[in-house]
């Protein structure tokens, strides 16, 4: 930010003050695009940003399997907000593009079911009655392994 004062039959730059640069989802210092160097400089704009980068974080977490539709959406999204033109309303307009976004996010998030507890193979039979029961020696642990008698007949010289 500059301030400017009238000097005779011009202006004169009479102080320079650098703008704050909020913390934002990426690194400001290596974007070379103009609008993701315009956001790290408004306040409002990178609480946004930083506010959809958690609930798209928490968002994938929660997909797994299905990330790949999630992130287009969201690569989508990003090529959009990098078209803005830095203009006279581009805050509002990025400010929308944002709100916009974080409810879709949201939306998304509270469609998807909570996931059952996974049960076992066996959840309905008796240990003793499972077909897929593991055998001993898989099961126990290396000390046992050691002692067991097909083990110890195993090592033995022939």
């Amino acid at each position: 930010m500059a301030v400017f004062r009238f000097a005779k039959d011009h202006f004169e730059v009479e102080s320079k003050k650098a703008a704050p640069v909020y913390p934002v989802s990426y690194d400001c210092a290596k974007t070379g695009l103009m609008v993701e160097q315009a956001i790290c400089h408004v306040e409002s704009l990178a609480v946004l940003d930083r506010s959809l980068d958690e609930k798209y974080r928490a968002l994938c977490a929660k997909l797994p399997r299905r990330t790949a539709v999630v992130q287009a959406e969201q690569t989508d999204w990003r090529e959009k907000r990098n078209a803005v033109t830095i203009y006279k309303w581009w805050v509002d307009e990025l400010s929308k593009l944002y709100q916009e976004r974080i409810a879709a996010v949201d939306e998304r998030t509270a469609k998807i079911k909570p996931s059952a507890p996974r049960r076992s193979h066996c959840h309905r039979r008796p240990a003793s009655r499972c077909s897929r029961r593991r055998s001993p020696i898989l099961s126990s642990s290396s000390t046992e392994r050691e002692r067991s008698p097909a083990s110890v007949a195993m090592r033995q010289p022939r």
